[in-house]
């Protein structure tokens, strides 16, 4: 993930740290964006960090 810039290593909290580079956090976006990849339920809380409406809003299919 490093290599391809997903990631990137810099100073956090505690040390050193992996944080999510712009290209990372799209990716992830693009995963949530898909139910069938990411379990709205199971990703809840990540949803919501990245702006996605939470999993009990969804109404599809009923």
């Amino acid at each position: 993930m490093l290599a391809r810039g997903l990631v990137e290593i810099r100073p956090g909290r505690y040390g050193m740290g992996a944080f999510f580079a712009a290209a990372g956090i799209a990716g992830v976006k693009a995963l949530l964006a898909d139910a069938r990849r990411m379990d709205p339920e199971a990703y809840a809380r990540l949803r919501e960090e990245l702006g996605f409406s939470p999993a009990t809003e969804n109404t599809e299919g009923e």
